[in-house]
């Protein structure tokens, strides 16, 4: 993924989680968000106890970004960068 694109992409996260900071900082722009949809899946931004499962998290993940308010073609690309990191994901044990 090219730079523009990865900061289009950036941009089109930080429309879905509005109170979130999604600056980059030193990373690459493509770094930056795959760093932070990992995050999320693994439910990072929950306390232990609390944390839901991958699986559950990229349920959920796939369910803001339908019912958002971003053009097909923006969750389409959003939903890409999910499936992606999900794959990766279910590679490792739990």
């Amino acid at each position: 993924m090219n730079e523009e694109n990865a900061k289009n992409l950036l941009r089109i996260y930080s429309k879905l989680w509005k109170n979130r900071i999604v600056e980059e900082r030193g990373n690459k722009a493509d770094e930056f968000l795959r760093e932070k949809v990992k995050g999320e899946l693994l439910d990072e931004n929950s306390h232990p106890r609390a944390r839901k499962n991958r699986y559950e998290k990229f349920y959920l993940c796939l369910q803001r970004v339908h019912h958002s308010q971003l053009s097909r073609e923006e969750k389409s690309m959003i939903i890409s960068v999910y499936l992606e990191e999900m794959e990766k994901l279910a590679q490792t044990p739990m």
